[in-house]
């Protein structure tokens, strides 16, 4: 299988079938699987103030766990870095991420505000997301 992301959500191809699935109702960016599939992160414009998308809109990080159909976002907000129509030369997308060990997720952030590098345990995540 091959994921994506499209304005239905998180995505899968599965190359032998041709068989596209939506995964996930949401309007992500990018998102990433664990090793075997039952976990995502993905990240997505906060649509709060700006309707549109901008480089340097706020953003927002979640995790989905695939077994029990729920979400829980990591950051909530982060700022804007820049208004509508003004240049800003980073790609500051937080480009969520599974370390190898599947322990943690890394993320860009500019909360404490300048470029930095964000580290979330993946334990509590999966705790949250099994709670009834």
């Amino acid at each position: 299988k091959i994921y994506y992301c499209n304005q239905w959500g998180l995505c899968s191809i599965h190359l032998e079938t041709g068989e596209h699935t939506v995964l996930h109702p949401c309007r992500p960016w990018h998102g990433f699987s664990s090793h075997d599939d039952s976990m995502f992160v993905f990240d997505a414009m906060v649509r709060d103030r700006h309707k549109n998308w901008y480089r340097g809109c706020a953003a927002s990080v979640h995790f989905y766990n695939k077994k029990t159909d729920r979400e829980v976002r990591i950051v909530t907000r982060m700022p804007e870095y820049c208004e509508p129509g003004d240049y800003f030369p980073y790609h500051l997308d937080p480009h969520p991420r599974f370390t190898e060990n599947e322990k943690y997720i890394v993320f860009t952030t500019s909360e404490r505000g300048h470029p930095d590098l964000a580290v979330a345990p993946v334990a509590p995540l999966v705790e949250m997301t099994e709670k009834e």
